[in-house]
């Protein structure tokens, strides 16, 4: 808990809320977000695109899949970790740093985010086998207050489930990495052929923000 006993990722529900109030100026890439997801099928997940790609393209689909997870430990200024990739497999090492359960969702949900362009292809996260997700729903369902949803002028708060809450962590999520594409291509480029260490990362890292200082 914080200081105002409230757990940290209720001040973005609190920040959804407001936003609901003022529909007509809505960010257009959320409801263009949601209406895709209504609109199309699901597409296979990883371990189902293994069998309708060539080993070269699902390399690269990993590659990016483990760079959204870097880049989001980056964003949430967590140390950078040896990143590691084959055909239709990868992980990052861990750096024994504690991470809150907010910190934890957004890393586990960062590397579909990033494989699914961050959210413009369908995820059906009741039908999608992935230890990510499970992660994610793990911290859900230990963590409760991460599902509420506060109360706006029509309607009360609620407690969402598991799975409900993960697609607006999701959402969330691919907000928060797509301005930061090239970062996630340039860590996959140079992760695709099987290893990155975390000091070459760091050095990625360190160039990407001094480019995207200069531009801002």
């Amino acid at each position: 808990m914080v200081a105002s006993d409230f757990p940290p990722f209720l001040w973005f529900f609190l920040e959804e809320s407001k936003k609901n109030k003022r529909s007509n100026t809505r960010n257009v890439r959320t409801s263009y977000l949601s209406i895709l997801r209504k609109s199309q099928k699901p597409q296979p997940t990883l371990k189902v695109k293994a069998t309708t790609m060539n080993d070269d393209q699902l390399r690269w689909i990993t590659a990016m899949h483990e760079a959204g997870h870097a880049a989001m430990r980056w964003m949430l200024e967590l140390p950078a970790t040896n990143i590691y990739v084959s055909d239709g497999d990868g992980y990052c090492d861990g750096t024994e740093v504690r991470i809150s359960g907010e910190q934890s969702i957004l890393i586990a949900l960062a590397g579909e985010a990033a494989e699914t362009d961050y959210g413009t292809r369908f995820v059906d996260f009741s039908k999608s086998p992935c230890e990510d997700f499970d992660d994610a729903r793990e911290v859900l369902s230990r963590e409760f207050w991460l599902r509420l949803r506060p109360p706006d002028t029509q309607r009360d708060a609620e407690l969402l489930e598991i799975d409900e809450a993960l697609n607006i962590w999701f959402d969330r999520c691919c907000e928060m990495l797509q301005p930061h594409c090239s970062l996630i291509e340039n860590i996959a480029t140079a992760a695709v052929d099987g290893y990155l260490s975390a000091q070459d990362l760091s050095f990625i890292l360190e160039q990407y923000e001094k480019g995207f200082s200069e531009e801002t």
